[in-house]
């Protein structure tokens, strides 16, 4: 980024569909604005319906904190065979362009499909392209250390 120029990340794998989402994501929402983060990769990301949780935790944010995120799903496969699920980049900065890329097509192929969600934004006029993957578990013991 260039020195002088501040960058604070974090990220969160939201473990799917839970009994107790309510009760997660209001203290995620609780803690999430006391990390300040530029961008945040979310993990796991469950599509309900019309909306997906990256979606509903930036609207959250606004409504409980007045904190203005926007949510940059990305689909990658059924969660236990029964939800959609994806990643997802929250980030309070707009976005300049954002698309998805296929990690499926590698030499050693991950367990489940894998996509990363890309977003372009600039932070105080400089440009930085940044990903959220979901890494996979994979019987290779290698391959965690080359993801």
């Amino acid at each position: 980024m260039g020195s002088g120029v501040e960058l604070r990340v974090c990220t969160f794998n939201l473990h799917g569909k839970q009994e107790n989402d309510d009760v997660r994501f209001l203290r995620i929402v609780d803690m999430l604005p006391g990390f300040k983060p530029d961008l945040c990769a979310l993990q796991e990301a469950i599509e309900d319906g019309e909306r997906n949780m990256a979606e509903g935790l930036a609207e959250l944010l606004e409504e409980k904190k007045g904190e203005k995120y926007q949510g940059h799903p990305v689909g990658t496969d059924l969660f236990y065979g029964e939800y959609p699920e994806g990643v997802a980049v929250l980030s309070r900065h707009p976005f300049i362009n954002r698309w998805a890329v296929d990690l499926t097509e590698v030499p050693v192929p991950p367990l489940l499909p894998r996509r990363a969600a890309v977003v372009k934004v600039a932070i105080k006029g400089k440009p930085l392209i940044f990903a959220s993957v979901h890494l996979d578990h994979h019987e290779n013991l290698h391959l965690p250390l080359g993801s």
